[in-house]
């Protein structure tokens, strides 16, 4: 933002996602690899945002107030889309030869974690399509109790086994300093542990309870689907 702001002018606005899905061996590269790793990010995060640090990135105001949104019309859960958008059936993926695929980042010829084709059908056959490579966030157990639901709305939803599980704790990070934030405006207070039924590694948010944790960096195990004739 600062050399962005020193470029451009101070009301320069940045656009931003989130981390990266990890849908491969390079996803799992490039996210974040341990929970030394994921609590310092949190931290980082959380201070920028509230601090100003970060006060030119749209998605900072866009989650905040989302979340808060949440709160204020007791908005339910089951309300709630998949973040892409793909769970929609009036929502569809194209490319230019008019296969309909799982999403916008994936191939035709790619295969999901589940070894099921990303390609869907044609075009000029839209009753034969078929998505084959989804899980909506509500059949995840462990999405319907996470704190960051509101936030995250189900991650990638063609994901599975570690490379799920990557995303979900990446997904997570990103998004817990938001609702840290969103709280701490509503009430004036830190919120530092969550308890629920949910993962372990994700109750303690900064590590200022039980400390940061040092561990090595954890081996995934991929599987790389086989794509059929």
């Amino acid at each position: 933002q600062t050399w962005l702001q020193k470029e451009f002018g101070a009301d320069v606005s940045i656009g931003e996602g989130a981390f990266i899905d990890p849908y491969d061996e390079g996803g799992i590269a490039a996210t974040l690899q341990t929970q030394a790793a994921h609590i310092d990010y949190r931290a980082m995060a959380f201070d920028e945002l509230r601090t100003g640090k970060v006060g030119n990135f749209d998605i900072s105001h866009q989650k905040i107030k989302g979340f808060l949104d949440s709160i204020r019309y007791a908005r339910p859960a089951l309300s709630l889309g998949q973040k892409c958008g793909m769970d929609k059936e009036e929502n569809m993926a194209v490319d230019l030869h008019g296969n309909v695929i799982t999403c916008q980042n994936v191939s035709a010829v790619s295969t999901g974690p589940n070894g099921q084709s990303h390609l869907l059908g044609k075009l000029d056959d839209l009753a034969g399509v078929k998505m084959k490579t989804s899980t909506h966030w509500s059949k995840r157990d462990e999405c319907t109790s996470c704190p960051v639901l509101q936030l995250c709305h189900g991650s990638c939803m063609f994901l599975h086994g570690d490379l799920w599980d990557a995303g979900c704790d990446a997904s997570y990070s990103d998004n817990i300093p938001f609702f840290a934030a969103a709280l701490e405006y509503l009430t004036g207070c830190k919120p530092i542990y969550i308890e629920g039924e949910f993962r372990e590694s994700r109750k303690d948010i900064f590590g200022l309870v039980n400390g940061i944790p040092s561990e090595p960096a954890k081996k995934r195990v991929i599987p790389i689907g086989v794509a059929r004739a």
